[in-house]
């Protein structure tokens, strides 16, 4: 694994930051989405009303999957961070990545305020709805991580 090849050479030459961070940003996502799915009962009324009746087919392994998936990605970058320093990291990762992330934390942020209440007024969006932003922006790292590291190996 990434992570024992790293603790055991004391660096994390080769790897993408880019790549490393959009990872970490697309595994938080999928990690809260699928959580909720499967373990929160109020999400899982809302997606059974809104599917008549049927509730959602998250399973116990897919939660251990992203949870798992998330602690190693977040164990890979701190290790860039503690390797390298998070200055490096950062420039290493880019302009467009690190804008990419913060528009996502934005894109978060916003979200996750209008669940419930919106100026006063009970607003239409759902815990649901949010989690389904969350998946969409989990898609969207997917098809587009891959392309700092092969940059990045193409470059080397």
């Amino acid at each position: 694994p990434q992570v024992v090849t790293n603790a055991r050479t004391g660096s994390t030459a080769g790897l993408s930051a880019a790549f490393a961070l959009l990872n970490l940003a697309g595994f938080a996502c999928y990690a809260a989405y699928t959580c909720d799915l499967y373990w929160d009962g109020h999400v899982r009324a809302i997606y059974a009303r809104r599917h008549g009746g049927a509730y959602p087919e998250v399973r116990g392994n897919d939660a251990a999957f992203a949870l798992h998936a998330l602690l190693l990605t977040a164990i890979t970058v701190g290790q860039m961070v503690y390797y390298e320093g998070l200055p490096s990291l950062l420039r290493r990762a880019g302009r467009v990545t690190v804008g990419a992330l913060t528009a996502i934390a934005v894109y978060g942020a916003a979200t996750a305020a209008t669940v419930g209440r919106c100026g006063g007024a009970l607003c239409p969006a759902t815990a649901l709805d949010a989690d389904y932003r969350l998946a969409a922006v989990k898609m969207a790292i997917t098809v587009t991580k891959y392309c700092p590291q092969v940059w990045h190996t193409y470059a080397r």
